[in-house]
């Protein structure tokens, strides 16, 4: 699912004027794990949202009949779009007759886990042998929990729900790409679900929790004494960046692609460094299970799986009819309107339809193939990478420097119970529209915004005339450019090669002091030039190529450089140019595709966009010499965010 429903989401909002979003929340007191930083106040009840605009009543309920007679086993659920099914499958908040869960012999009771301290407490004294949260934030707990191995408490992986696309970092404007974040002042939640989050944006550019400033918030929105990172941004000018849930995030910035106007509670602008709407591998969510639980019930955290997993398809079969205005779906509005009020923390974070329909948008859904895929060994983004980063997370956050692998349920994916399920089929498809992002990336560069659009970039260089480019020169960039593929998956990754402006720049400006527009002044090496009487500054190509145009008859004609040997016209050296770099950034991306295929990795083409820049974007706009020369030789690697429109649509994340 990508940000075009959250973009739904967000217009809707903005007609129905409410004043508060829906949220993920976790609140962790660090408590509960030795040597943990302070703990992160309780989150704060949202306040009443402004009313929203009349809707028609629900005509439908929940499924179910009765509550199952038995002892419950009791189950934590948090305030996000994963929980929906749970209460569709349970038929409300213990499972009922005739549901999903009643099908599969489950009997749970649900509980708030927003606190996930509390969600521990009760593990640790034995009252529910799951655990509901984020895969990295098993990271303050993991140590004490699993002391040592197969410890009756360690918490084993059961089964991922979902990826976010609903969690953000928005910066001030002084900060335009990821690696600007070194030094810079961040706000984030204490024990937060972004703690993760931020980790990994600064690995993607080499840098360290301790190369930043963080401001620690007790809250992630709406914290009663503003002490929550978006209310930071507001009010701190000293904060540069801060962790935003959607609707804190559109409300400062107005929207995924766009910069805040600082009126109505945004901050000027400010924007979208960082998104798991681009970034959709960040922010997995779990389920976990008890050692000991798993080894006397492993039937039941099997039939949990199943259960839940059927219960996401139908949830998404009521989206579909839901989207369509010729169908629309009461059974959907019903479970909407179960969720709104089934806590306070619901009560506060979605008090619309609306919003909770946004909720649902954001969280993206894996499935039962997305599970087999999470514990695929060579997954980049699966059990192994996170297993690790939760690891090195709780050593960077000096909760414990012991190291404990998060270990596995082992749930048998291809168990009778799964067969049917639609999710256990689907298969891995282009991410992109091939025509729809092609189109966005060449205006992109055709309007010189690429750099503006893009999170993050390097550049890898080549020498004069090369055309391959072999895995003992550049197999370091493709890791990285693969590494990048990996995470950024709802993100083209632009290949952009550029070639020497030194015959272009030659050619105009010799065109024009030859035709008396362009004047030459002081000695080689140190050569200043103006144009009609005003400087003509080298230090930006654009306003000498714009003469081509506007200097035509003047400057793009034939000439001879200072050897005597032809030179054609400006306009031909260009197009000259754009198509030798476009065949050198292809020919980047056939050995990118080819190394990885070496390596066993198969990499999604619609994500690899290939353009030529041609000698348009200089380093050095007139080199003076080799050294010069080869700065612009180079093909850049960007990550660029475009829109929802070209992605594809797709039920499941993988």
């Amino acid at each position: 699912m990508r940000n075009s429903r959250m973009m739904l989401m967000i217009v809707t909002m903005f007609a129905l004027a409410s004043l508060v979003g829906c949220e993920k929340r976790e609140n962790p007191t660090p408590n509960a794990a030795p040597n943990a930083p302070a703990p992160a106040a309780p989150q704060a009840q949202a306040p009443a949202p402004a009313a929203p605009a009349p809707v028609a009543a629900v005509q439908a309920k929940l499924p179910g009949g009765d509550v199952l007679p038995d002892v419950p086993i009791n189950l934590g659920y948090i305030l996000w779009g994963g929980e929906l099914p749970l209460f569709w499958g349970m038929g409300g908040t213990q499972t009922r007759a005739g549901t999903i869960f009643a099908e599969h012999g489950l009997n749970f009771k649900l509980f708030a886990a927003d606190n996930t301290a509390a969600q521990i407490a009760m593990y640790k004294r034995g009252e529910t042998p799951f655990l509901r949260m984020t895969f990295t934030t098993i990271s303050r707990y993991l140590a004490e929990l699993c002391p040592t191995p197969n410890a009756d408490l360690c918490p084993e992986k059961a089964f991922q729900l979902t990826w976010s696309a609903g969690d953000h970092l928005v910066c001030r404007d002084k900060i335009t790409d990821i690696k600007q974040l070194k030094g810079a002042t961040i706000s984030i939640q204490n024990a937060g679900q972004h703690e993760g989050f931020l980790f990994e944006i600064l690995r993607d550019v080499n840098l360290k929790m301790s190369d930043v400033n963080i401001v620690w918030a007790a809250g992630i929105s709406n914290d009663p004494k503003k002490d929550d990172p978006p209310n930071h941004l507001r009010d701190n000018a000293k904060v540069d960046c801060a962790f935003a849930v959607s609707p804190d995030m559109t409300a400062l910035t107005g929207g995924l692609t766009s910069k805040g106007s600082g009126a109505e509670g945004s901050v000027k602008g400010a924007h979208v460094l960082v998104s798991t709407a681009d970034r959709r591998k960040s922010i997995p969510d779990f389920y976990f299970v008890s050692h000991k639980f798993n080894a006397e019930h492993h039937d039941t955290v099997t039939k949990f799986a199943a259960a839940y997993m059927k219960s996401v398809e139908k949830v998404t079969a009521l989206r579909h009819d839901y989207e369509d205005k010729n169908k629309g779906s009461e059974e959907l509005r019903a479970l909407f309107a179960f969720a709104m009020q089934v806590n306070d923390t619901w009560k506060g974070g979605c008090p619309s339809e609306s919003e909770t329909f946004g909720l649902l948008l954001d969280a993206s859904f894996v499935g039962v193939a997305g599970n087999v895929e999470w514990d695929d060994p060579a997954n980049p983004t699966g059990h192994k990478y996170f297993s690790d980063l939760t690891n090195d997370l709780a050593e960077a956050l000096s909760v414990t420097t012991a190291r404990v692998e998060v270990p596995s349920a082992k749930i048998d994916w291809n168990h009778a119970v799964f067969n049917g399920l639609v999710s256990g089929n689907v298969k891995r498809t282009a991410r992109f529209n091939a025509e729809k992002v092609t189109d966005e990336i060449e205006k992109l560069n055709q309007t010189g915004m690429i750099a503006s659009n893009s999170m993050i970039s390097f550049s890898v260089y080549f020498a004069e005339d090369q055309s391959t480019f072999d895995d003992a020169q550049y197999g370091k960039d493709f890791d990285q450019a693969i590494t990048y593929l990996s995470k950024y998956t709802r993100a083209p990754i632009v290949i952009r090669g550029h070639v020497d402006s030194v015959v272009l720049m030659a050619a105009i400006l010799q065109n024009g002091i030859n035709a008396g527009i362009i004047k030459q002044a002081g000695v080689k090496g140190a050569f200043t030039y103006s144009y009609k009487g005003s400087p003509l500054s080298l230090d930006n190509a654009k306003p000498i190529l714009d003469l081509i145009q506007k200097e035509r008859s003047a400057i793009d004609v034939d000439s001879r450089n200072r050897e005597g040997h032809p030179v054609p016209p400006p306009s031909k050296i260009v197009q000259v140019a754009r198509d030798k770099s476009v065949e050198r950034a292809g020919n980047v991306r056939d050995a990118l595709i080819a190394y990885a295929a070496k390596k066993g990795v198969k990499l999604d083409e619609s994500q690899i966009q290939v353009i030529g820049a041609g000698a348009s974007d200089p380093f050095i706009v007139k080199p003076r010499g080799p050294d010069d020369s080869a700065k612009n030789r180079r093909v850049e690697f960007s990550i660029v965010r475009v829109s929802a429109e070209a992605a594809t649509a797709s039920d499941y994340e993988l």
